[in-house]
């Protein structure tokens, strides 16, 4: 099963939420990134660091609703199984 975002999976505003939702998150992704080699002190490294592991398991979980997977698949997907 493939999702697009721009046709969309579940149809209407669900879809647009959903994408609206991952392009937020995708570019929250991206300004991290571009700030952490500037991060200056190791306080300010570790809290962006932090930023982007919360971003990603946000980016992870919508993944896994689009893809309406099971506990146990998205075990599989992540390794504890």
């Amino acid at each position: 099963m493939i999702f697009d975002v721009r046709r969309g999976m579940y149809g209407g505003r669900i879809s647009c939420i959903y994408h609206d939702y991952m392009v937020g998150l995708v570019e929250q992704m991206l300004q991290l990134h571009k700030r952490l080699p500037a991060a200056r002190t190791p306080q300010e490294k570790e809290l962006l660091a932090r930023q982007v592991a919360a971003t990603d398991a946000a980016i992870d979980k919508l993944v896994y609703a689009l893809y309406r997977l099971t506990e146990a698949e998205i075990g599989i997907v992540e390794g504890k199984q």
